[in-house]
């Protein structure tokens, strides 16, 4: 199987997108801070549905810690909330999506395509002097035989479109 697409909803402070990935080579580039590990941690997320210990989030940030001691851990909660040097893009929470669409190798696998999807809501708790991202609910799943795309994850609510929360991710398909 190839990641052939990730999407992204609330993931950082990356704009709500799809990321689609050629047959063949694929690069990420842009200027420093510009999101690149951010996506690939995203689909490290996906890949081992968020499991703590599997992973550690932007391990090159340890190098700019030394530079910078306004710079904290990243986590699966602190992405949802968008937080960038100690300030939060979405402070009062958010749900976040992550869907990665997989399609068989054409020359040797005989498969149909899948999506992985990862569903996270987080929030900001306030203890004392200290705030930190926590995360709240979540879903994955892994949808074979569908190419799902973030479109499917939002819905209009009072003329607003709004992000649908992991709880309501079964009913909502």
């Amino acid at each position: 199987m190839k990641l052939v697409k990730i999407g992204l909803i609330n993931w950082a402070n990356i704009p709500i997108a799809e990321y689609e990935f050629d047959d063949r080579l694929n690069l990420i580039t842009g200027h420093s801070a510009a999101g690149k590990t951010t996506i690939l941690d995203a689909i490290q997320t996906v890949m081992t549905a968020a499991h703590r210990g599997l992973f550690q989030y932007n391990p090159g940030q340890d190098e700019t810690k030394q530079q910078s001691k306004v710079k904290e851990s990243r986590s699966l909660g602190s992405y949802v909330l968008g937080c960038d040097d100690g300030r939060y893009a979405r402070p009062n929470g958010a749900h976040c999506h992550l869907i990665a669409v997989f399609r068989p190798d054409k020359s040797n696998e005989r498969s149909e395509s899948v999506t992985a999807v990862v569903s996270v809501t987080a929030r900001l708790d306030r203890s004392g002097n200290k705030v930190t991202a926590k995360e709240d609910g979540d879903f994955y799943a892994v949808i074979k035989g569908h190419e799902l795309n973030l479109n499917q994850f939002l819905e209009t609510v009072n003329g607003r479109d709004s992000v649908v929360p992991p709880e309501r991710i079964r009913e909502h398909f």
